[in-house]
């Protein structure tokens, strides 16, 4: 779970390294602001179903169920129609809700960092 959510706090241009490296861009369509780049919640999704059928066991898990909680809410409803930009480089990029997962993210890491 860790990992999926280093590359959510993770910076722009390191997202699109990454995504490169996993073989979803590649050096042909990485500057497409088209290309859909969903994997990121996908990775995200398989770890946050099993994530949260944990029990909390202190102060630190309640804040990172509530944290991962705000980011899967995020890509829910992100994830309904009239949102498709939301999924590309381009929104990435640009869109403020990225830029919110990614805070979320790194104050996510820092209480992981706790336990």
């Amino acid at each position: 779970m860790e990992e999926v959510i280093r590359v959510l706090s993770l910076k722009f241009s390191d997202q699109v390294a990454y995504l490169t490296k996993i073989g979803l861009l590649s050096e042909n369509n990485k500057n497409d602001d088209l290309v859909n780049i969903d994997e990121i919640a996908l990775q995200f999704e398989d770890y946050y179903c099993a994530y949260r059928s944990f029990k909390a066991i202190d102060d630190n898990h309640k804040v990172i169920m509530e944290l991962l909680s705000a980011i899967d809410k995020i890509f829910e409803r992100k994830s309904l129609p009239g949102n498709s930009k939301f999924w590309t480089i381009y929104g990435l990029k640009n869109d403020d809700e990225w830029d919110l997962i990614r805070k979320l993210s790194k104050k996510c890491l820092s209480f992981m960092d706790k336990i």
